[in-house]
């Protein structure tokens, strides 16, 4: 049974459509949110994971046919097309440093050097591209840590220039707008000890507004935790390379024959040996059409049993490393708000001031975000996914300059 439809100036108070007004939520998209929040969201309709030879496909293992693919990649870069696009805009929380922002954490030793995640995604866009290119790199962050970040930016160039590693570096911030409302345990929109509207980030899915606004061709997207030390990263540069290859092959192949105009992404998925995070699922659409989505945990309907087994069989997860093209075949820039699934919205169950709220989150940057997208999925190895969500993960082999990278266990915690 649905909710009556309130106007808005039925569900607020004047103080609460202030409030809203300041941080540029219409009146009518809050009473959206509410309505969502109370009616619940609709879970996606699976149908199969996606296997290798349905819905997934390896890399070639030829070395000249990973080596041509490379270097669709490095032209790319070279002549200003590709954006490493980088969500930052969390704190390392977990990692007990709850006042600094993931990007600017200390990660990886080397000698008396400590470098962050930062500066990581920076040296690994370049050595990726190659020698004398100069790379671009976009990260988002939460506004309370621009100002940090851009202090923490202006060192990592200055040293990096000296090094002959040429970066354009930009940033944007995670917009109030994207903030969405919650419930109490009484059903009613939650307020704060002053009682004003909780207003909470909207999750990754609320950065779709700013990789579109990045401007680029291409943009590959990565966690800012998912990078290793050097020596761990040079050993799969070609796989890497070949990965971004394959989108911007796939790109201009579509330019040529005119074909399927809808944005393109090409998603790297590893080996599912741990707790089954974001995976390739193939999914009902409404009208019959089957597609390529990734799905998480969180958006499955947990009370229905065959739903729950088909997700538990998936043989691969998203370790969010996926190239996308931004533009049509035309050239123009894609409003991708147009691809994306605005009912996939996901359901939290979080705490604020020491009391349960129901939380509402944008459909995920990757999962919703992109439900409409044409979508590849290939194969990577499982050592490209390294990812730091506490600081015990540091003491991986990966995470430490001299360690043997010969093996890699798999991370056990979710992904996403």
């Amino acid at each position: 049974m649905t909710s009556p439809r309130l106007s808005p100036q039925d569900l607020f108070t004047a103080a609460d459509l202030r409030q809203l007004e300041a941080a540029h939520i219409s009146p009518e998209d809050a009473a959206l949110q509410l309505r969502r929040l109370r009616e619940r969201v609709a879970a996606p309709h699976l149908l199969r994971p996606c296997v290798m030879g349905d819905g997934l496909a390896p890399l070639p293992e030829d070395p000249e046919k990973l080596a041509g693919l490379g270097e669709e990649f490095r032209k790319a870069s070279a002549q200003g097309r590709l954006v490493h696009f980088i969500p930052s805009s969390g704190a390392a929380t977990r990692m007990g440093l709850a006042n600094v922002p993931k990007a600017m954490a200390p990660f990886h030793r080397y000698g008396s050097r400590v470098a962050t995640p930062a500066e990581e995604h920076i040296r690994e866009a370049a050595a990726l591209a190659g020698p004398g290119v100069e790379v671009r790199l976009h990260f988002t962050l939460s506004p309370e840590h621009e100002l940090r970040f851009r202090r923490h930016l202006e060192e990592i160039l200055t040293r990096l220039r000296g090094e002959g590693i040429r970066a354009e570096v930009t940033h944007s911030l995670q917009e109030s707008s994207t903030q969405t409302l919650a419930l109490d345990e009484n059903g009613q929109p939650f307020r704060d000890a002053s009682g004003h509207l909780l207003l909470r980030p909207g999750g990754h899915g609320a950065l779709l507004a700013n990789l579109e606004a990045c401007g680029a061709e291409f943009a590959w997207i990565r966690n800012v935790d998912n990078i290793a030390v050097e020596s761990h990263r040079a050993q799969k540069r070609a796989v890497h390379r070949a990965l971004a290859g394959s989108l911007v092959r796939l790109a201009s192949e579509r330019r040529e024959s005119n074909a399927s105009n809808r944005p393109l992404r090409v998603c790297g998925m590893v080996a599912n040996t741990g707790e089954p995070g974001g995976g390739p699922f193939w999914v009902l659409r409404e009208g019959g059409a089957e597609e390529i989505r990734i799905v998480e945990a969180a958006e499955i309907n947990s009370q229905d049993s065959d739903q729950e087994k088909i997700f538990s069989a998936a043989t691969h997860f998203n370790p969010v490393d996926m190239i996308c093209a931004l533009r049509d075949v035309s050239g123009r820039p894609y409003r991708l708000a147009d691809f994306s699934d605005p009912k996939a919205c996901v359901l939290v169950n979080k705490n604020h001031e020491g009391r349960k709220l129901l939380g509402l989150e944008w459909p995920g940057l990757w999962n919703g975000g992109m439900a409409h997208w044409n979508t590849v999925c290939l194969e990577i190895p499982l050592s490209l996914f390294t990812p730091v969500k506490t600081m015990q993960d540091l003491s991986r082999p990966e995470h430490q300059e001299g360690a043997s990278h010969s093996s890699h266990e798999a991370p056990k915690q979710s992904l996403n």
